[in-house]
C-alpha cells in the first residue's frame, strides 16, 4: 500500500505551537488524533526549538518542548524523542548533500536539509529491506526508521513524502524536475485543506 506522508516544515510547528491560526490548530488536532501520518526530521525540531527559543525565552522552550513530546508520542508521526531531537544546524548546513540539493533547485539553503530529509525518508520506506524481514530488525531510536517501523505496521510498503509549508518561496521547487519522485510540496493552508482527514 502507498499513502502520502506529511513532513511539518518548521514555520508550521512554531504556527500550531503557538495555536495563532486555527488550521494549524485543526492539523496538530489532526496528527494527534492519527489522522494523517507524519514525518518530522530532528532538522525542523531543532529549528522549531530554536525560533520558539528566541521568540518567547523560556516559556517558548516549555512551549516546544511540550509541543515535541506530544509529538513523539504520537501514533501515526514520526518524530524525534523530544530528549534527542537537536542536529548540529550549521554542520547540516555546509554537507555536500544540502548544498547540492540548494543549488539545483535553486533554493534557500536553510530549506535544503527539509527536501533531503523527504527524500531520504521516502526513499528508506520504500526501498529498506531488513535481511530477515522482520520488524525487529528494523533500528531504534532514529525518527527515519520510526517512519519505516510505523508504516511497516500499518501494511504501508511504500510513501510520498509531502512536505507540507507556509512560505511560498519554498513551494516554488519542483522535486520532480531533479528527480526526487517520492516527494511533493504543497503550501499550508491554500493548497492543502487541513480540516479534510487523509
Amino acid at each position: 500500500m502507498r499513502v502520502t506522508v506529511d513532513l511539518l516544515d518548521t514555520q508550521l510547528l512554531v504556527y500550531a505551537a503557538n495555536e495563532t491560526d486555527d488550521w494549524a490548530t485543526t492539523l496538530h488536532r489532526q496528527i494527534l488524533g492519527g489522522q494523517r501520518y507524519v514525518y518530522v526530521p530532528p532538522y525542523v525540531t531543532t529549528e522549531f526549538h530554536r525560533v520558539m527559543s528566541r521568540e518567547h525565552g523560556a516559556r517558548g522552550k516549555r512551549l516546544a518542548w511540550d509541543h515535541l513530546v506530544s509529538l513523539s508520542e504520537a501514533d501515526a508521526a514520526a518524530a524525534p524523542h523530544h530528549n534527542r531531537f537537536r542536529v548540529d544546524r550549521a554542520r547540516l548546513l555546509r554537507q555536500d548533500t544540502c548544498q547540492t540539493v540548494a543549488t539545483i533547485c535553486e533554493m534557500d539553503n536553510k530549506d535544503a536539509p527539509i527536501l533531503a530529509a523527504a527524500h531520504s525518508a521516502s526513499t528508506l520506506v520504500s526501498e529498506y529491506n531488513p535481511p530477515s524481514r522482520r520488524q525487529t530488525d528494523v533500528p531504534n531510536g532514529p525518527p527515519e526508521f520510526e517512519l519505516v517501523r510505523r508504516c511497516r505496521g500499518a501494511g504501508i510498503d511504500e510513501v510520498e513524502i509531502r512536505v507540507l509549508t507556509n512560505e511560498t518561496n519554498f513551494v516554488g521547487v519542483d522535486p520532480q524536475v531533479v528527480g526526487l519522485n517520492r516527494v511533493s510540496i504543497s503550501h499550508v493552508p491554500s493548497e492543502v485543506d487541513p480540516t479534510a482527514e487523509l
